[in-house]
């Protein structure tokens, strides 16, 4: 028995069943995904998918083929690479693999075929007070409960390296630190490398009193500025946009986590080899805000320049004689920035050291923009190819932001600040106001097109034609996308078999539609419950996509063109006579078997049942008649079902119910009755008199019933007994000394009973079991 007063409580949080897959027939060609929408300029397209078409991406060749189970929200894309050979675990050999990071501070390797976990790194230590970053101590309501690693990674294949960077707290004698670190890991082992991990920042918080342990600095006056230097905050900046490798360097970008802390934008660049800091720049070194948050875009490049959207902030409408903000500070900008090798810590510039801004672009209505929280970089900039411009202007950029007004400029020759409503054609090729609702998102381009989904509105396609875009869309979808729109992105095969792929969060939704008509929705799935800015990830005939729980992977030969609509009304109608005791009722039963036929993950219509409020009452109900010896009264009942739907586990609610005087007084009124009845209740099993005598012994010296219960209650033998009663209950048979085993070490890893029950009624086993056939 463990001793309860180390007992560390464990989270509720629902974790979906692991379903297997079969192996792909054919072979074909593979195409790597290495950093945020694809590539280096952000189009979101993978030109090399030579196995989806709009002919076979469909409800009958077309569908889910694995959900693994992860450990957080997956805000970061998923990424892919061909053909690694990993050294470590159960599985070792070549794979294709998937990268998923959560905010878990964890970042998955996992096979593309077989959804197979080959190894997981985390970079948490709750033992050792190093944790994730509560969404509390940082005022972030976007992202929540907890961040940890929100950046999409960036992938070196050459050097066999991914590159994230993970945000903790950490506990120490000395108070609460916030701190950022880029890793290196090893692509075959999940290991560090390259003597990683670099300390970007560690910002020590006493009472919002802050002392700068490491993080880089630049001269300025701005918001959290002391003696004239603006000193990286840990705890205030966000690492949103993706990383990105260029020239040997990652580059980092970060911006504040809500309106109301303090912050600025920051961009960073690291020696990809020696893991060094080699530049830094500041937004608004003497102004506040300027963050850079782009929906997780990356900072992009073609080589001649780096490039940026910010968000609102201080902007400097009076200029110096070059045409720059005079004291440096670019909120609500794109600003292009190149190396700066002639600056250094000691000799800045006026953003920085070793990356310099050389041109940039502010709307006329900055100030208008920062006053109505109208972020320019609410969406990501995009580099066009030479094919999309014209002999004058032949490289592009298009940015768009909240206004929905899409701008399109030469990105050579970035159009500066105008006190003016207008700007001469040579300076902004082109403003289109309302050409989109409301922009929080990056568009992407393919075959001479740019996609959009905004907020509000439906997925647009807008012909760009002679360094022109089309102020009316060529096709749209006939669905209307929620907060915050969606990302799109492509696959194709050079120009041909286009499809756009969107996650659509207020459906939670994997939707695929006919690039060449949008009206032509090729394919919808449910994903379980997917997170903000989710961008699909297309690589070698597969679709990955991250949600709040778990990765799903969308393939040929899917889920759901194997079911039957008579094999899942039989299922989901014998799991609800497993599940709530109860036959399903019409309604239910033929909504639910819709939704299977549709593609709908087994595992989200299991957890629905197991974590509905008609579950946990029956759970409740139970624990009064076993523990109380009476019925529930609505008022206990209705407390007690808001607690399990708010996170109690079941161990949380008996320990609760057995800690209680109702308990103690029906027990006999004395510690060693308590006792008795305790072991009794949750083991099934008399006390023996060592354990009488250790238990009233730690009683009287103050312990409370209610530890020593939770310490009961969460016992291996305790969790054993439960794992075979739910083999005997939902598998009809009797459990393994391996199988109990396997269980009780994910109880310990937090998994509760009720996704215990749904990994069973979402197994292939009971599938097979109750499909009618």
């Amino acid at each position: 028995m463990k001793n309860p007063m180390t007992r560390a409580r464990r989270s509720a949080a629902r974790r979906a069943p692991f379903c297997a897959i079969e192996t792909l027939e054919s072979r074909h060609m593979l195409t790597n995904v290495l950093n945020y929408h694809d590539d280096s300029s952000s189009t979101g397209a993978n030109l090399n998918e030579t196995v989806l078409t709009p002919a076979n991406v469909n409800s009958s060749s077309f569908g889910q083929l694995a959900t693994v189970p992860l450990d957080g929200q997956v805000y970061a894309e998923p990424l892919y690479v061909e053909n690694v050979n990993i050294s470590v675990g159960a599985q070792q050999g070549v794979h294709n693999v998937a990268f998923v990071a959560t905010e878990n501070d964890s970042v998955y390797a996992i096979d593309s075929t077989s959804g197979a976990v080959l190894w997981h790194t985390s970079f948490i230590n709750p033992a050792q007070g190093i944790t994730t970053v509560p969404n509390g101590d940082t005022l972030n309501v976007s992202i929540s409960p907890q961040l940890g690693i929100t950046a999409t990674p960036v992938i070196d294949p050459t050097s066999n390296t991914l590159y994230v960077i993970a945000n903790t707290k950490e506990i120490r004698a000395d108070g609460t630190h916030y701190v950022y670190r880029l890793h290196a890991l090893d692509l075959s082992t999940g290991a560090e490398k390259l003597g990683g991990p670099l300390l970007i920042g560690d910002t020590l918080d006493n009472n919002g009193n802050f002392t700068y342990l490491a993080g880089p600095s630049v001269k300025g006056t701005g918001d959290d500025s002391v003696n004239g230097i603006v000193t990286f905050n840990a705890l205030h900046e966000l690492e949103r946009p993706g990383l990105s490798l260029t020239d040997g360097n990652v580059y980092l970008a970060f911006s504040s986590h809500a309106d109301t802390t303090a912050g600025h934008g920051w961009i960073m660049s690291v020696n990809a080899q020696t893991m060094q800091l080699n530049g830094v720049l500041c937004t608004t070194p003497n102004g506040s805000q300027g963050g850079v948050w782009q929906d997780g875009d990356e900072v992009t490049t073609t080589g001649s320049g780096f490039y940026v959207s910010t968000g609102e902030g201080t902007f400097d409408s009076t200029l110096n004689a070059a045409g720059f903000p005079v004291n440096g500070d670019y909120g609500d900008s794109v600003i292009k920035f190149v190396y700066d090798p002639t600056t250094s810590p000691t000799n800045e510039n006026a953003n920085g050291w070793g990356l310099k801004i050389i041109d940039y672009f502010t709307p006329s209505n900055q100030a208008q923009l920062f006053t109505d929280d109208l972020d320019l970089g609410s969406g990501g900039v995009v580099l066009l190819p030479a094919s999309a411009g014209t002999a004058a202007h032949p490289d592009l950029l298009v940015q768009g932001g909240k206004q929905g007004t899409v701008y399109l400029m030469d990105r050579d020759n970035l159009p500066g600040y105008q006190n003016a409503s207008n700007y001469l054609p040579s300076e902004l090729l082109q403003t289109a106001p309302g050409e989109v609702t409301s922009i929080f998102s990056t568009p992407a381009y393919f075959n001479g097109t740019l996609y959009y989904a905004g907020v509000g509105g439906t997925l647009e396609a807008f012909p760009l034609s002679n360094g022109t875009l089309a102020t009316t869309p060529s096709s749209q979808s006939s669905q209307i996308f929620g907060y915050p729109g969606a990302t799109p992105s492509i696959s194709a095969n050079g120009t041909a078999n286009g499809i756009v792929w969107v996650v659509d969060l207020s459906n939670n939704e994997l939707q695929a539609y006919d690039a060449s008509n949008l009206s032509r929705e090729l394919y919808s799935s449910p994903i379980g419950t997917a997170v903000k800015f989710s961008t699909p990830t297309i690589a070698d005939g597969h679709v990955f996509v991250g949600t709040a729980n778990s990765l799903v992977i969308f393939g040929p030969g899917g889920t759901n063109a194997n079911a039957t609509g008579a094999a899942n009304e039989q299922y989901v109608a014998a799991a609800f006579q497993n599940v709530l005791q109860r036959p399903a009722d019409t309604a239910s039963l033929n909504a639910w078997t819709l939704l299977l036929d549709q593609g709908l993950p087994r595992a989200t219509f299991a957890l629905d049942l197991t974590h509905s409020a008609e579950y946990f009452q029956d759970v409740i109900k139970a624990a009064y008649e076993k523990f109380l010896g009476r019925a529930a009264d609505p008022t206990g009942l209705a407390v007690w079902t808001q607690a399990m739907a708010s996170g109690l586990t079941d161990e949380e609610l008996e320990a609760a119910f057995i800690g209680s005087p109702e308990f103690y007084a029906h027990s006999g009124g004395t510690d060693l009755s308590w006792v008795d009845n305790m072991y009794q209740s949750l083991l099934g099993r008399p006390a023996d008199a060592s354990g009488e005598a250790y238990w009233t012994q730690a009683l009287a010296a103050g312990v409370s019933r209610q530890e020593v219960a939770i310490g009961f209650a969460a016992s291996p033998e305790r969790e054993g007994q439960i794992v075979q009663n739910d083999y005997s209950l939902y598998l009809g048979r009797s459990a393994g000394t391996a199988e109990v085993a396997g269980w009780v070490a994910r109880f310990e890893q937090g998994l509760t009973n009720e996704d215990v029950i749904a990994g069973f009624i979402a197994s292939d086993e009971y599938y097979n079991d109750h499909d009618g056939s």
